[in-house]
């Protein structure tokens, strides 16, 4: 069995199954997580898309922490497609992995070469009864193919997209940043940010990095009246 492929790509360590807050996408993460644990043996390619800072590389990321049954890591490689030239895609090799996960495959559609190269890792992995997943800003039928072969075989996947938390989810997800970053965030203060600020992930997400910067720079806790502060509200 080959080991997983992450390198030289960053992989998360807390971007696992358990510690991602489902919301309104449980169907989603069950389907995903059967996946990574082989427990399908059949030929499985998902399209998952959504907006920024919604979680699709998290979930991408925690099917590559999963065990199977045995206790040995799956087959599996995690190709960030943002960080791969798609003019110059060489995918041949990953066609013998079981699972490939492409992040941001939105990056390589409109780009010949880029096309080819996807359409042949699909076609390695069907008839090998593996899987591909992939994730992207917008759905199949949204996206500009150059090659109609390719835009058939990523429209005929399984399409889900990934919903943002609603406002009761977001405080969590705002109180396990901050764990991440080894913070304490109260939940009266996520409340306030929700409150004051833009409730789109992407902007918490850079909202809470300011204020994280801003914590560890004066030594402060991050309260009420330091988030008021530090982000003249």
């Amino acid at each position: 069995m080959k080991t997983q492929l992450l390198l030289p790509f960053a992989s998360r360590p807390r971007s696992t199954f358990d510690r991602f807050i489902q919301g309104d996408n449980g169907e989603l993460v069950a389907r995903l997580a059967a996946v990574a644990a082989a427990s399908e043996e059949s030929f499985s390619c998902f399209w998952i898309y959504g907006g920024a800072s919604v979680g699709k590389t998290h979930l991408l990321q925690a099917m590559c922490h999963v065990r199977s049954k045995d206790y040995q890591l799956r087959d599996v490689a995690y190709l960030p497609a943002t960080e791969l030239d798609p003019e110059a895609l060489e995918l041949d090799s990953y066609g013998a992995y079981d699972l490939v996960l492409v992040d941001d495959v939105d990056a390589w559609i409109g780009h010949a070469p880029a096309e080819r190269a996807l359409i042949g890792l699909y076609n390695d992995l069907r008839h090998r009864d593996a899987a591909l997943i992939a994730t992207a800003r917008s759905s199949p039928t949204r996206a500009a193919f150059h090659l109609e072969d390719c835009a058939s075989r990523m429209r005929a996947a399984l399409c889900y997209e990934l919903k943002p938390l609603e406002d009761e989810h977001k405080v969590e997800w705002l109180v396990q940043m901050a764990e991440d970053r080894g913070v304490a965030l109260a939940p009266n203060v996520s409340e306030f940010l929700l409150n004051r600020m833009s409730r789109d992930m992407a902007s918490l997400e850079r909202v809470i990095g300011r204020l994280f910067e801003a914590a560890a720079q004066e030594q402060r806790l991050l309260t009420v009246p330091f988030v008021r502060s530090a982000l003249n509200i």
